[in-house]
């Protein structure tokens, strides 16, 4: 069943099935315009390649966030090291950057169409640089997670704690969208008190920086709190169906069998309200 666009908020698991279906809709058109790869479609292939593995990143992120609600992670006291702002503010740029990517495939089809892949992939050549960087910054945030939670190593885990930490604040302060999203969102957000200005770097493209100010503390539930059955559906994305464009009909309610086993819900998802966790019991 399709999700009403009029709804307030994208709700976490509805975002990781979009993700899913959106990058393999972008797979397969990248795949369609690559399949005798010449050097002039090179960036094409790049695209391809860091498509293919962000998604990838999603559908395991999914299966760990699958574990944590199920108790079933090898270290359940490391859940508490990733905090819900980092989760959030991960997902939402990770949605709206494919969003773009979308469509992105859907221009780079139409002008191949109207000249050759050759050409498109030349004239969109800034645009799929810019969105390899943000997909590849994103991959390698969802590996940090990953091994926070699942590596044997504690030293390691906790390395990728602090700099997943710096990176999402990083992002937050660089990010004006993001970071307003998550400040109108949740005022109590670490969106909220995030400072700082500096030029753009080239593994974070898209972003301006901005002075957001000074706000409450940051919000401290972490992915400790996900430890009961759809708890996950409860985390609301400040995302709206409409913003979702040519995308839109990828985020329903129904979670694809393949995407795991986690249980998800087929209807009655709490809509409209902050991502603080209203009760899963």
């Amino acid at each position: 069943m399709d999700m009403d666009p009029a709804v307030v908020g994208l709700p976490t698991t509805t975002a990781i099935t979009g993700l899913l279906d959106v990058g393999a809709a972008a797979i397969d058109i990248l795949s369609d315009l690559n399949i005798s790869p010449q050097h002039d479609t090179a960036i094409l292939n790049i695209l391809l390649r860091e498509v293919k593995e962000c998604r990838s990143s999603v559908h395991a992120f999914y299966k760990t966030l699958s574990l944590i609600e199920n108790n079933q992670i090898p270290f359940p006291a490391r859940a508490a090291w990733i905090s819900l702002d980092t989760l959030v503010a991960t997902l939402t740029d990770t949605v709206l950057a494919f969003t773009r990517l979308s469509s992105l495939c859907c221009a780079l089809d139409e002008q191949s169409n109207r000249t050759t892949p050759e050409d498109a992939a030349k004239q969109f050549e800034k645009r799929i640089k810019a969105l390899c960087a943000r997909l590849r910054w994103h991959n390698l945030s969802y590996a940090m997670m990953m091994t926070i939670v699942n590596c044997p190593g504690e030293k390691d885990a906790k390395n990728s704690r602090d700099e997943l930490a710096h990176r999402v604040a990083r992002l937050l302060t660089f990010n004006v969208n993001l970071s307003a999203r998550l400040r109108q969102s949740r005022p109590g957000s670490s969106a909220a008190k995030t400072t700082g200005s500096g030029a753009q770097t080239p593994d974070s493209p898209e972003i301006t920086p901005v002075n957001v100010g000074l706000g409450p503390a940051p919000y401290s539930g972490t992915l400790s709190r996900l430890t009961t059955p759809k708890a996950l559906s409860k985390v609301i994305l400040p995302i709206e169906l409409r913003e979702l464009r040519d995308d839109f009909e990828y985020y329903t309610e129904m979670i694809p069998s393949q995407t795991g086993s986690c249980e998800f819900p087929t209807g009655g998802v709490l809509m409209g309200t902050p991502y603080d966790l209203a009760s899963a019991r």
